[in-house]
C-alpha cells in the first residue's frame, strides 16, 4: 500500500490526502503444483532439485510437529491398515507393492517417533514455476513432474501456464498434508533437525542453499574414487589440484600419485618431497624393492603382463623365461634375462620395447619417504601415446600398491584413457579394486560420454561415491536412453565461475543425493597452484589447516 500527498494549490483549506493501493502482480507465465502423494521415507535433497531446473521457482513449504502420542497412534492405525489390506487382497500388483514398501518405513517411523529428538511432522508443499516464455515453462514443467516422480513426491497443477496471476494465491489454497519424520526430513529440506554433520576430513567447499561447508572423508566410504567431470574453463582441474592438496594437509591420505599425460602439474604445489617420474625420457623407480623379497619377482612379471596387455599364453612363456632367475637385482635386469630366454620373436620385441623405452633411467629414490610421485606421460596422439599412458597407469597401480598407507591417485585427462581398450580394462579394474589397497582414485575428465555406454565406463562410475559435475553441456545431449538417474534434470551447462573466476560452481552427487556446490580456493591455494608464484608446501602445513578452519 502506497500513500501520497497531493496538494491543493490556491486555496486555503487543509490540503487533502489521496490513497492508491498497488499489488505485487507477476507478469511472468507460470504454474502452480502442489503435493499429492509422497512416499513416507523422503530420502533425497528436494530443493537441490528445484535450484537445478534453470527457471525461477517459489516454494511454499508447512511444516507442522504431531504429539508423540498422537503421532504413535497415527502410525500404529496406517499399519493395521495396510496390513489388513495386504491380506485381503493377495494379488500381485503395483498398489500391494507399494504397501510392501511402505511397511518397514512405518516400523522404523514408529520406533524412531520420540527418540533422539526425532518428531513426526505434517508436511505440504506448493511449488510455483515462472518463466518469460511458455514454451521455456512447458519444458521445465515437465522436468520438474518427473523428476519429482522419481523422488516419490505426486505434484498436481490446478492450472497451467497462467498470466498475471497474483502471487497472494499461491498461499490461498488448501493443501494436503503428509507424514514424514525429522531424519528424511532434514535431507530433503535445507534446515537441520539433524543432528550436528560430520566435519572431519577435508573441505569441499559450501553448500549454495545453505552456505554451510560440505566435508568429506572419502576413506571411510564403501568406495573411496571420485570423479570429476567438465569442460575446459570450467574449473574442473584446479579443483582436481584443490582437492588433492586438501586430501594431504588435512591428513585424509598421507601419499598422493599423479598421473599427468599433459604436464600440467608442478613440484612447485607440494615443495621438495616430490619425486617426478618422466616416461618420455625412459626414468623410472624401482618401486618393487618396497615389496617383500620373496614376491619381488612374480609383481614385476605381473607388473610386464599388465604393461604389455599380454594373454595367458604368453604370460606362460614370460613365467617360464623367468624360472632361473634365483634373486631379484632390479626390474632393468630382470627385463634384460627375459629378451634373452624368450623364444617368441613377437613377445621378444615387446620386451625389448619396453626395456629400452621406460626402462632407460633409473631414479634413486625412496617412495615411502615422499609424499608425491609424478608421473609425467605427455606423447603424441597414437600408439605411441596408448603405451606411454600404460606404463604409467600400470606405475601408478604398483607404487599405490607398495604400502598400506592411505593414499590418493589423481588420473587427469581420464577421457585418453578410454581410446584403447586394454587401457580402459586395466582403468576399471583399478577403480575396483582401488579400496583393497588404500587407495582413493580421482578421475578427471572433460564430459559425461566417458562414462556411459561402454562396459568399462560404467565400472568407473559404479565404483565411484562421488561426482562432481562442472559446467559442461555433454549431460544434456548425450542422446542416452540408460543415462543415470543421477544426472536427470539438472542443468550443468548453467554453472558458473572457472576459469578468469575466483570460484566455481559444481553439482556433487554423492550417495544418490545432488547438492549445488560453491567452491572457493584459499589466498594459501590461490598463491601455491599457479606456477608463477610457488611456496614451500611442508613449511606451510599449519598455516593451510588454520585458513581451512576459517573458510
Amino acid at each position: 500500500m502506497v500513500a501520497g500527498a497531493a496538494p491543493n494549490h490556491g486555496s486555503g483549506k487543509e490540503q487533502g490526502i489521496r490513497i492508491r493501493k498497488k499489488y505485487y502482480i507477476d507478469r511472468k507465465y507460470s504454474a502452480r503444483f502442489f503435493l499429492e502423494d509422497a512416499s513416507y521415507s523422503l530420502g533425497n535433497e528436494f530443493s537441490r532439485w528445484i535450484d537445478s531446473f534453470g527457471e525461477e521457482a517459489t516454494v511454499v513449504i508447512t511444516v507442522k510437529s504431531i504429539p508423540t502420542a498422537i503421532a504413535s497412534r497415527r502410525l500404529k492405525a496406517m499399519r493395521a491398515e495396510r496390513s489388513s489390506e495386504l491380506r485381503v487382497n493377495r494379488s500381485v500388483d503395483a498398489r500391494n507393492e507399494k504397501i510392501r514398501s511402505e511397511l518397514p518405513v512405518l516400523d522404523r517411523m514408529l520406533n524412531s517417533t520420540g527418540v533422539a529428538g526425532n518428531s513426526l511432522l505434517d508436511l505440504s508443499i506448493c511449488v510455483k514455476l515462472s518463466s518469460e516464455h511458455p514454451a521455456n515453462l512447458q519444458r521445465t514443467t515437465n522436468r520438474f513432474l518427473m523428476s519429482m516422480d522419481l523422488l516419490g513426491l505426486k505434484f498436481r497443477s490446478p492450472d497451467l501456464m497462467r498470466r498475471r496471476d497474483l502471487s497472494s494465491r499461491l498461499f490461498g489454497r488448501v493443501r494436503k498434508k503428509y507424514l514424514v519424520d525429522s531424519e528424511p526430513l532434514a535431507s530433503m529440506l535445507p534446515i537441520f533437525l539433524a543432528a550436528e554433520p560430520d566435519t572431519s576430513g577435508m573441505i569441499i567447499g559450501t553448500d549454495s542453499s545453505t552456505g554451510m561447508p560440505i566435508f568429506m572423508n572419502q576413506m571411510k566410504e564403501a568406495s573411496h574414487n571420485m570423479l570429476i567431470i567438465g569442460e575446459t574453463g570450467s574449473g574442473k582441474s584446479y579443483f582436481g589440484k584443490i582437492l588433492l592438496m586438501r586430501s594431504l594437509i588435512s591428513g585424509v591420505c598421507r601419499r598422493a600419485i599423479i598421473v599427468d599425460p599433459l604436464d600440467e602439474y608442478s613440484t612447485d604445489y607440494f615443495g621438495n618431497d616430490t619425486a617426478v617420474i618422466d616416461a618420455t625420457k625412459g626414468e623410472y623407480v624401482d618401486f618393487f624393492e618396497f615389496y617383500p623379497e620373496e614376491s619381488r619377482i612374480s609383481e614385476a612379471l605381473t607388473f610386464v603382463t599388465d604393461t604389455l596387455s599380454l594373454d595367458d599364453e604368453d604370460s606362460s612363456l614370460l613365467r617360464r623365461a623367468s624360472a632361473t632367475v634365483q634373486k631379484y637385482e632390479g626390474i632393468a635386469t630382470l627385463m634384460d634375462h627375459l629378451a634373452k630366454h624368450i623364444e617368441d620373436d613377437e613377445l621378444n620385441d615387446r620386451i625389448r620395447y619396453l626395456r629400452q623405452k621406460f626402462f632407460r633411467h633409473r631414479i634413486d629414490a625412496s617412495l615411502k619417504d615422499i609424499r608425491v610421485t609424478i608421473i609425467r606421460a605427455p606423447s603424441e596422439p597414437g600408439q605411441e601415446r596408448d603405451r606411454t599412458l600404460a606404463f604409467a597407469l600400470t606405475t601408478a597401480r604398483y607404487i599405490a600398491r607398495s604400502d598400506n598407507t592411505d593414499k590418493v591417485l589423481l588420473l587427469d585427462e581420464m577421457h585418453l584413457y578410454q581410446n584403447n581398450v586394454d587401457n580402459a580394462r586395466f582403468l576399471a579394474n583399478l577403480f575396483r579394486n582401488s579400496r583393497h589397497f588404500n587407495t582413493s582414485v580421482i578421475g578427471i575428465t572433460q564430459n559425461s560420454y566417458d562414462l556411459e555406454g561402454s562396459q568399462y565406463a560404467n565400472t568407473i562410475r559404479d565404483n565411484s561415491i562421488a561426482t562432481f559435475l562442472f559446467r559442461t553441456r555433454s549431460v544434456q545431449n548425450t542422446g542416452n536412453d540408460r543415462m543415470r538417474f543421477e544426472y536427470f534434470s539438472i542443468q550443468p551447462e548453467l554453472l558458473a565461475g572457472g576459469k578468469n573466476y575466483d570460484y566455481s560452481e559444481c553439482f556433487m552427487i554423492f550417495k544418490n543425493r545432488i547438492k549445488k556446490v560453491h567452491v572457493t580456493a584459499t589466498a594459501f591455494e590461490r598463491k601455491t597452484i599457479p606456477n608463477s608464484s610457488p611456496a614451500g608446501y611442508a613449511s606451510q602445513n599449519q598455516e593451510q589447516a588454520k585458513e581451512y578452519r576459517t573458510l
